[in-house]
């Protein structure tokens, strides 16, 4: 971890501070990415719910077919319905798959490599050496987070329309049932 660092022999104070600094800066912000992540968490499994209930106490009201003349059966509430379940099913899995993208792991510095490092290095060594896999591994983190916000997002999209669709056989179950 630290073997590869460029320090300098001589380094002052304002390079100790600096890079003190840095290591800060960057603890910061990963807490401030985890307190994301763990936020997106807590929408996704709101959505669940939100899904589940919308699934148990409105769709499952909703009729299979309307009579648009006694004799002529319309089938497109069954469809609507259906459609309805498809789309509301689609935003719980995509909810769940974007619960089950961890993030945490991603800047955890396994214990063993650090302790096989404390020995041989000065503190500002090894916090540049911890800098250096925190940047590494920022990116990745960072993408798997991005993934997770897109996940929501496009599980909102598809409850949007599930919603829409129930509105829809609901409107037409009352205007031709």
């Amino acid at each position: 971890m630290t073997d590869d660092l460029q320090i300098p022999d001589d380094f002052d104070q304002d390079y100790v501070a600096n890079v003190s600094l840095s290591y800060e800066y960057y603890e910061k912000s990963i807490q401030e990415l985890r307190d994301t992540s763990n936020n997106t968490n807590t929408q996704l499994g709101l959505l669940i719910g939100f899904n589940l209930t919308f699934i148990r106490f409105f769709l499952n009201e909703l009729p299979d077919s309307s009579h648009l003349i006694d004799c002529l059966h319309c089938h497109s509430c069954l469809v609507l319905k259906l459609l309805a379940y498809l789309f509301a099913g689609a935003s719980i899995f995509l909810c769940f798959r974007g619960l089950y993208i961890s993030t945490g792991e991603y800047l955890v510095i396994p214990p063993d490599i650090l302790l096989s490092q404390c020995d041989r290095a000065s503190s500002t060594a090894f916090k540049l050496g911890i800098i250096k896999t925190w940047q590494e591994k920022l990116k990745d983190f960072l993408a798997l987070s991005k993934q997770k916000k897109r996940l929501l997002n496009f599980s909102i999209w598809q409850l949007a329309i599930a919603i829409a669709f129930a509105i829809t056989d609901q409107g037409i179950a009352f205007f031709f049932g």
